[in-house]
Order: C-alpha cells, then sequence, then structure tokens
C-alpha cells in the first residue's frame, strides 16, 4: 500500500495532474480532510487557507472552530461530485506528508466558500497560486463587514499585502485551462511510461513471490 501511495504521488508531482475525482474518507476540521485516491485514504490540506482550531488533546478551540468544522463537513458529506485541483506553484505536500490542493465540491471552490462567510484566513501562501488573488478580494469583502472570525481579528494577515483587483473566479480559472492546453500532450506521455513502470513493477514482485 506505501508503495502505491508513493505512485500516486510521484503520478502527481511529475505529470502535473490537474484534478483528481475523489470520495471522502472522513472530515477533520475546517481546512483538513482524508479522501480516497485511487483506493487508499490520502489526508489532505486545503491549499492556501487556514481554519481556526478545534479542541484537541495538545490545543484549545479557537473562536469558530467548530463552525469552520462543522461547515467543511456538511459539504463534503452531501457533495455528488469532489475534485482535487492542484496547483503548479504548490508544493505537492507539506511538511506532515499532507497533500495539498484546491476542493472542488459540486462545482464550487471549497476554500472560496470558507472564505466568504469568515470562517477562515487565506494563510500559508509560499508561492503565487492560482485563486489567491481572488481570495483576497472577498476575504476583504468578509473583513469589513465583520463577517464569522473578523468580528474579533482586528487585522488581515497575508491579505492586507495584495493590491484590490477584480479578478472572478471563472477568469482564474479559464487562465489555468489555456495552461492545461498546451502541457496535455506531455502529461498523457509521463502517465502513460509511469503506468507502464508500474505494470512492470507489480510483474517482478509477483514473480519473485512465486519464485
Amino acid at each position: 500500500m506505501k508503495r502505491i501511495m508513493i505512485f500516486i504521488i510521484i503520478i502527481i508531482s511529475i505529470a502535473k495532474v490537474e484534478a483528481l475525482n475523489v470520495t471522502l474518507d472522513s472530515c477533520i476540521d475546517g481546512d483538513t480532510a482524508r479522501f480516497i485516491v485511487n483506493n487508499q485514504s490520502v489526508k489532505v490540506r486545503f491549499l492556501s487557507i487556514n481554519a481556526p482550531e478545534i479542541e484537541g488533546e495538545d490545543k484549545k478551540a479557537e473562536y469558530m472552530g467548530e463552525e469552520a468544522k462543522n461547515y467543511t463537513c456538511e459539504l463534503l458529506t452531501n457533495a455528488k461530485n469532489i475534485k482535487l485541483e492542484f496547483d503548479n506553484n504548490s508544493n505537492t505536500k507539506d511538511k506532515y506528508d499532507r497533500l495539498l490542493a484546491w476542493i472542488w465540491v459540486d462545482d464550487g471552490l471549497l476554500q472560496e466558500l470558507l472564505v466568504k462567510k469568515g470562517l477562515v484566513k487565506v494563510d500559508y501562501i509560499y508561492d503565487e497560486y492560482l485563486y489567491v488573488p481572488y481570495l483576497c478580494q472577498i476575504e476583504k469583502e468578509a473583513y469589513n463587514n465583520k463577517i464569522g472570525i473578523w468580528e474579533k481579528e482586528k487585522k488581515l494577515g497575508y491579505c492586507s499585502k495584495v493590491e484590490d483587483n477584480n479578478y472572478t473566479l471563472e477568469e482564474l480559472k479559464n487562465s489555468k485551462l489555456e495552461d492545461i492546453e498546451i502541457t496535455n500532450p506531455r502529461i498523457f506521455i509521463v502517465l502513460v511510461i509511469l503506468f507502464f513502470i508500474l505494470f512492470i513493477f507489480l510483474i517482478t514482485i509477483y514473480i519473485l513471490k512465486r519464485s
């Protein structure tokens, strides 16, 4: 199982797979969940946001932490379709070995919905991630209207340094699609090669066990 999980990570990292259809395994909190990817349970951290903590063994509950968790879990549990989208400017995994991804729930971006309701902050930005300019735009609206966590939070974080813009989510998504059209042939070739290598590897393991 561990070898298969490593292979999944290699495919995502090298081939730059743009989106992955998944099913929910379990919801953890406002910005983390486990999904079934190729029959394996994988822990995923939602890219570019940070939800308030919920109460745990070594941490105290933060304001709106339970609300963020409940909202995230409700959306994921009731979703008919969930996709993970990987950002070309982001690492595939974080330092805790969690996949990093944009989460699409029935064609809606989960990060957008959480930011709009003031349940999370735009945070952990280490490069020019695709949807961050738009998320900062709606975070400032939530901040100005004192929605959710912004009832108590007095200062914006990362987004305070981002200039106002008029981007829409659709515009940013379309700019990504234009890039995909150029890279698709390379992705297909790399995937074929990797799957062929996996096939040879599994056959070799089978032969060795039989001998």
